[in-house]
């Protein structure tokens, strides 16, 4: 096992090379796990109590990983840290196939049985993102409130997959979070994706399949990555705004 422990943190990359790392944190303040591989960088919320998959998402690489502890508002200090650690993926899509701070579940979670419930008999990938899809869009609806109430904290918000489920209602983060949940539970590889839709801060997700098809009027071509918006699809939308690359910028990937 490759451990490192510091005080109230605890971080686990014995998975590396499977694709995420594992970060606990104890104590009681606000905490957050940075990775950076070449160029990319990214922040992930750690809550307190559970140990939270970190998904490598830059692929292979040197990567940096680092625990840190807020001190006040927008200021952390460094717990631990690895430095140079090289990750070479068995295959490029795992840290998009499991349990993520983003998309925690596991095979107890009620997203998961919803997913086995309407996918029965489902034979390949497009069937399946097809029952996920619908089954979202046609049962979440967007939250205005809690919208509103979010933008008026500060700090960073991590929607649980069951409770948007049970809720029946949420942020466009909610609605990436619960289906990404739902199609890895299932095998599809499957990215929750923050940025801004055009100029909007925004969640949607990516898939990556097997075979060729269309989700809700989406065109989706295998072996490549292609970009799903469940809120905005759920909101009513067009075709055209979703479809359109110009209109969505990526930052970061969970």
């Amino acid at each position: 096992m490759m451990i490192l422990e510091v005080g109230n943190a605890r971080l686990d990359y014995s998975h590396k090379n499977g694709g995420y790392i594992i970060a606990e944190y104890t104590g009681d303040k606000l905490c957050k796990a940075g990775i950076q591989c070449g160029m990319h960088n990214q922040n992930f919320v750690i809550q307190p109590g559970k140990p939270r998959q970190i998904p490598l998402c830059f692929g292979d690489g040197e990567y940096n990983i680092t625990i840190y502890e807020q001190i006040r508002d927008h200021m952390y200090r460094k717990l631990m840290g690895l430095s140079d650690e090289s990750v070479y993926m068995q295959n490029a899509l795992n840290p998009f196939l499991g349990s993520t701070v983003y998309a925690d579940y596991n095979k107890e979670s009620l997203c998961v049985l919803k997913a086995n419930e309407i996918c029965k008999g489902m034979k390949n990938d497009i069937e399946l993102l097809s029952k996920i899809y619908t089954f979202v869009i046609d049962n979440i609806k967007y939250d205005y409130a809690l919208a509103k109430e979010l933008s008026n904290k500060s700090g960073w918000w991590v929607p649980d997959p069951d409770e948007v489920l049970n809720a029946k209602k949420s942020i466009c983060f909610g609605f990436s979070s619960l289906f990404a949940s739902m199609c890895r539970s299932r095998g599809i590889a499957t990215k929750v994706v923050i940025g801004n839709a055009p100029i909007k801060r925004h969640a949607w997700n990516e898939v990556f399949v097997r075979n060729d098809g269309k989700i809700g009027g989406i065109k989706v071509r295998k072996n490549t990555w292609t970009r799903l918006d469940l809120s905005y699809a759920a909101c009513g939308v067009s075709l055209a705004f979703m479809s359109d690359n110009g209109s969505y910028i990526p930052e970061y990937y969970g």
